[in-house]
């Protein structure tokens, strides 16, 4: 078993910094505060005086948005080792995205290959680092199996908001979908 490197390297610092600013906004969390009571100017003016009990409120950033890549491995895709085929493009890409999305924090991704089954290639919360980013070329485009797994997983993270990307290049082959 051999572990295959990360084909979005090279591509995930160019859209490391909008995911940053996309998602840090978003995933203020106040803490300390409900410890505190009510907020008026005069707290307001004591914590800018210097008053301890201000200095209980802190901000971090909490995990509240999840999401999941499902790329199409098809056959129509073709395989990624082979640049005219969509795959070359697709694969890396969602490689790339998953990339910069582990840099983010408030962030969690997964990311699947779909095709005539469904493989978890990085699953919520994984390190980047052991990740193993093979390709698998499949038959048919069961878009709405594969939708289906993402959801079931995607209902178990805590997040606030989820999101679910399909890449594919044509038409499901299934009923389901």
């Amino acid at each position: 078993y051999e572990k295959k490197a990360n084909p979005g390297q090279g591509l995930s610092p160019k859209i490391n910094n909008a995911m940053k600013v996309l998602f840090n906004q978003r995933n203020k969390r106040y803490e300390g505060v409900a410890d505190l009571g009510e907020l008026d100017e005069n707290r307001l003016i004591e914590g800018f005086l210097g008053d301890d009990c201000s200095k209980a409120i802190t901000t971090r950033n909490a995990p509240n948005v999840a999401i999941s890549i499902l790329l199409d491995a098809s056959g129509s895709m073709g395989n990624p080792a082979d640049n005219t085929h969509r795959s070359a493009i697709a694969y890396p890409a969602a490689a790339a995205i998953t990339t910069a999305l582990s840099r983010v924090q408030g962030v969690s991704s997964s990311t699947a290959l779909f095709g005539t089954r469904y493989l978890t290639i990085k699953r919520f919360h994984q390190a980047l680092s052991s990740v193993n980013w093979t390709y698998e070329c499949q038959g048919g485009t069961q878009t709405g199996n594969a939708i289906s797994s993402a959801v079931s997983d995607i209902l178990f993270t805590k997040a606030q908001q989820r999101f679910i990307f399909v890449i594919t290049d044509g038409e499901p082959d299934d009923s389901a979908a």
